[in-house]
């Protein structure tokens, strides 16, 4: 008996393996897919120069075009390729550094949605997703007007560039993970990389240059090897780029849902009784004695090291999202380690950085330390004070209850701040800095005004007028999502009302 459970548990442990590096492939092939439907209009952010003076506009910018391309790693590399190429200046282009961290977690928030017919599992697993977005949105709201106002990213790392200036590097190629899922991946599509670069800086194309790759190197590993026709199974269909892009597009969708069912129907088969509160008692436990109090910077430095070695934060915290849905990981430990893939990411970027022409060398690597200094400043000003550590993590628990009670919020809240705020503050730069600002200063002071009364409510209630200690002096529909929950729900899929019933 024990002989089979082991078996069991061994087929168990491939299916996973087996899974999770379905689930990357496919995570790659959605990368293409974006790339192959959005590739062609990356080349008109050239047009948006204008309006990238306004660091507000930049961040939107920077947000879209990584859900655009699906990777922080390739519209960074998009940013230091028009960067190098002067299109746009080091300035301009740290807010979109900054919007590009904000747009890679909206993977792991969509990966949450496999949790969806399990209400208590939904919320944990919402809230251990969206605190990555929480913490990125709670970085930008402090150094962007940091930045704004003294240029601190920029200057600090023009101080640490000016000595490499001269630096001789060497051609760096850097693959671990895309080692082993490139054969697969590329056995499907192949794009050309360059292309997308040129297209970013504005480099017209010539008639017979596409994001398909058709040739390939005989020999990729020599220099002057002959060119061959690519083989892999979309290169002899005849479609435009746009439908291989949809088809790619709701494939890999597909499979990254079946996937992800299985990932999770097979860790609750693994973390099930004994197993599970073991695991937990391990992950979630404290170092001994006095290092109790460095537990989660030493999770910081495992998760950017594991960042390092998958070379995908999205891939990371994806696969964290389903182990606190199944509540085998607490936010409270989850945080740090997302943390630490943030810092991993940059690292992956400053050593690509390095491989850089002597010519572009400073603007990417200026530009990946940026990336690196925003997260290292974020980190340093919600972490180390557990006052400031509970703000991220509680934000992030209230809005897994709000999904708890109201599922089509979780939809709403993805095309709210994912698409919706970045477009409209987009569109509104068009109209110039006094109407942006006519908006922006009434929205703050309203947020302000309703987060200082909101503290007040529940820490000196006793000093405000009675009708003011709580929100019912408002109308229902400005104080609750009552009003809202049932015409959403038609707009939303129709969604019903999964409570599990047997829990009461």
């Amino acid at each position: 008996m024990k002989f089979a459970s082991r078996i069991k548990i061994c087929g168990k442990i491939i299916g996973l393996i087996l899974c999770l590096y379905i689930f990357i492939c496919s995570l790659e092939l959605m990368s293409s897919a974006f790339r192959l439907l959005g590739g062609r209009l990356i080349g008109k952010t050239n047009q948006l120069n204008v309006i990238l003076d306004n660091q507000l506009a930049g961040l939107m910018l920077g947000i879209l075009l990584t859900i655009l391309v699906q990777s922080s790693s390739t519209s960074t590399s998009i940013v230091v390729s028009m960067v190098s190429a002067q299109i746009i200046s080091v300035k301009s282009a740290i807010p979109i550094i900054m919007g590009s961290n904000i747009g890679t977690s909206i993977t792991s928030t969509l990966v949450s949605f496999s949790h969806m017919n399990d209400d208590n599992n939904f919320e944990r697993a919402f809230a251990g997703a969206v605190v990555h977005d929480i913490f990125n949105f709670l970085s930008v709201m402090v150094l962007l007007p940091i930045e704004i106002i003294f240029n601190y990213l920029e200057k600090v790392t023009q101080l640490l560039v000016k000595p490499l200036y001269n630096l001789n590097n060497s051609d760096l190629e850097i693959e671990l993970l895309n080692k082993l899922t490139k054969p697969l991946v590329n056995s499907i599509i192949q794009l050309n990389n360059s292309v997308i670069e040129n297209l970013a800086s504005g480099i017209e194309l010539n008639p017979n240059e596409t994001l398909i790759k058709h040739w390939c190197k005989y020999n990729e590993k020599a220099k002057n090897s002959p060119l061959v026709k690519c083989k892999f199974l979309f290169e002899s269909i005849n479609l435009p780029e746009w439908a291989i892009g949809l088809i790619l597009l709701f494939t890999s969708l597909l499979i990254l849902c079946i996937c992800l069912i299985c990932l999770v129907k097979i860790l609750n088969s693994l973390f099930f009784g004994k197993m599970a509160d073991l695991v937990k008692k391990i992950i979630n436990s404290n170092c001994p004695g006095f290092l109790k109090y460095l537990t989660g910077f030493f999770a910081i430095i495992i998760g950017a090291l594991l960042t390092l070695i998958i070379q995908s934060s999205s891939v990371f915290t994806s696969t964290l999202t389903p182990l606190v849905g199944i509540g085998v990981v607490s936010i409270e430990r989850v945080f740090p380690l997302i943390l630490g893939s943030n810092i991993g990411t940059t690292i992956t970027g400053i050593l690509a950085a390095l491989s850089s022409k002597s010519s572009s060398l400073k603007y990417s690597l200026q530009i990946a330390l940026c990336h690196l200094f925003f997260n290292l400043t974020g980190i340093l000003i919600w972490y180390p004070l557990p006052c400031l550590r509970r703000i991220p993590i509680r934000i992030s628990k209230w809005l897994g209850r709000i999904t708890f009670k109201y599922k089509w919020f979780s939809i709403f809240y993805i095309l709210v701040v994912f698409f919706v705020i970045p477009i409209f503050f987009l569109l509104l730069s068009y109209a110039g800095m006094v109407v942006l600002l006519c908006f922006l200063i009434p929205l703050m002071f309203l947020v302000i005004m309703t987060s200082a009364l909101n503290f007040m409510q529940k820490k000196f209630s006793y000093c405000l007028p009675a009708k003011m200690r709580d929100w019912k002096f408002l109308p229902e529909f400005l104080r609750s999502l009552e009003p809202y929950d049932k015409f959403m729900k038609m707009i939303f899929f129709c969604l019903k009302d999964t409570k599990n019933t047997e829990n009461g």
